[in-house]
């Protein structure tokens, strides 16, 4: 798994040296934001390898600044469970009822469009930049709901039902909680706008394009995981100034006025599903290297 805090991935990558077997790192690589210590033994340790599968293209770029060769790494990008994703897709596509969710929506308004994020209410989520953002829209004639499905920290939970209850927000947001209900949870992606998660995003960005709704982050990469570039600016969403209420608020306000076709979008989020961010095409990067 290219782990270079473990030494038993050390002792491995060695032995196989010694016996003449090919070494293939699956990693990260790096980010850009390490210290220079830390960069040069990771950059030695993946120079140990004959081959590398990276999660993303940006990886590739750093490693290549650093003096690895192109040919010598992969990107293999990353997946979730995609053809059950695919098939309950196929269902929301050929019929699609928000009715037999909308029980579970709290909203005062459940006809206004809604935000989503999905993942665990935690500090480095800054989800309170989010909750001021719709504060501010909703002063504008332009109203949105927010759906905040995950659970998380109990301190920080408390803290952002307050800050809702404060800005007189509680019936533009619902707190829904853990959801391990694939298809209902596919449902509420699916009749969002827009999967907003203003601290890094991983996998949820995955998950909200297999379901045809775009995703907002923040621009910064260096505080970014590896799935971020799965967000394509103004096609599979798009990206503000990290810790920049305004920015997020202008970026939002901004996405929902557009003229984009929904449907134009659901295909440009499938399409990069398909086509990259699914385990059918990992595998066929696996066999080149097999091949070879």
């Amino acid at each position: 798994m290219g782990e270079i805090q473990v030494i038993s991935t050390w002792l491995a990558m060695l032995i196989c040296k010694i016996r003449g077997i090919q070494v293939v790192y699956w990693t990260h690589g790096i980010y850009g934001n390490e210290s220079y210590l830390k960069k040069k033994i990771r950059v030695f340790f993946y120079k140990t390898a004959d081959k590398i599968l990276l999660y993303e293209r940006r990886a590739k770029k750093l490693l290549i600044e650093e003096g690895i060769k192109s040919e010598k790494m992969l990107v293999i990008f990353n997946s979730l469970n995609y053809d059950k994703h695919l098939n309950i897709r196929k269902k929301l596509q050929s019929f699609n009822d928000l009715q037999a969710e909308s029980k579970e929506l709290t909203f005062f308004n459940i006809d206004l469009p809604y935000l989503i994020f999905v993942g665990r209410l935690t500090r480095v989520k800054k989800l309170d930049l989010l909750i001021n953002a719709i504060f501010n829209i909703n002063k504008t004639d332009k109203k949105l709901n927010l759906l905040l499905i995950g659970q998380g920290d109990s301190e920080i939970t408390r803290e952002l039902k307050e800050l809702v209850k404060d800005l007189n927000l509680e019936g533009n947001v619902q707190f829904y909680g853990a959801c391990y209900d694939e298809e209902k949870l596919a449902n509420f992606i699916y009749n969002s706008e827009l999967c907003v998660s203003p601290g890094n995003v991983g996998l949820t960005a995955i998950h909200a394009l297999s379901f045809g709704t775009p995703v907002c982050t923040h621009s910064n990469f260096f505080n970014q995981m590896p799935e971020v570039e799965v967000i394509e600016e103004g096609g599979t969403g798009c990206f503000f100034e990290e810790n920049n209420i305004k920015s997020l608020e202008k970026v939002i306000f901004n996405w929902i006025n557009s003229n984009l076709e929904r449907k134009v979008i659901r295909k440009d989020c499938y399409t990069v599903i398909d086509n990259q961010y699914n385990p059918y095409n990992q595998v066929e990067i696996m066999k080149k290297i097999l091949n070879k």
